[in-house]
């Protein structure tokens, strides 16, 4: 308040940044990205142990990126060396992340310059939940229709965990609050 009585800030966009630049929102960004850095990093080991008993050697590697439409690399882009099977698995794994977890940084320019307006801070959210689904549901798809076995179970394991937290679970609340409180749809 100071600031906007000294005339410092005289502009949204002035007080917009004052806000977001301010010790307290870097510390308060910082402790909320370590949460999600947190299930990031699990979610990328889990993965990763998925899919190290799914792909036994570079052909079923190259068959997988093949099968998720993605190109495969064989060498180390910045030393020219031939990437081992477990270089393989760590970009496969890294690739799973960054297409089924938000990642704030795969929100496109104007969506983040919506967040200056007063639709609300948490703008990108929705549109990354929108990202995630789409690239969960594409990726599910992706690997049950895999000649590999297990890449199909994980596919299975990704659509039924996408049905139960879009659909299944919502509706399983809406019947367990209507049987405690002796209510119906209509009422």
């Amino acid at each position: 308040l100071k600031d906007i009585k000294k005339g410092s800030i005289n502009t949204l966009d002035g007080l917009y940044n004052k806000l977001t630049n301010g010790k307290f929102m870097k510390t308060a960004t910082r402790v909320y990205a370590g949460g999600d850095n947190l299930w990031k990093h699990f979610g990328y080991e889990y993965s990763k142990s998925q899919l190290n008993m799914a792909l036994k050697n570079i052909d079923d590697v190259k068959t997988w990126y093949r099968d998720m439409g993605e190109e495969f690399v064989e060498k180390n882009i910045r030393t020219g060396a031939v990437k081992t099977l477990d270089e393989h698995l760590d970009e496969a794994s890294a690739w799973l992340i960054r297409n089924t977890y938000p990642t704030y940084s795969k929100v496109p320019p104007a969506i983040q310059n919506l967040r200056k307006i007063p639709l609300g801070a948490f703008i990108s959210f929705p549109a990354e939940i929108l990202r995630t689904g789409t690239n969960i549901t594409a990726t599910a798809l992706k690997e049950m229709s895999s000649g590999n076995a297990a890449i199909r179970q994980m596919g299975i394991r990704r659509a039924l965990g996408a049905f139960m937290t879009s659909y299944a679970t919502g509706t399983g609340l809406v019947q367990i609050a209507q049987f405690l409180t002796n209510s119906t749809d209509t009422q």
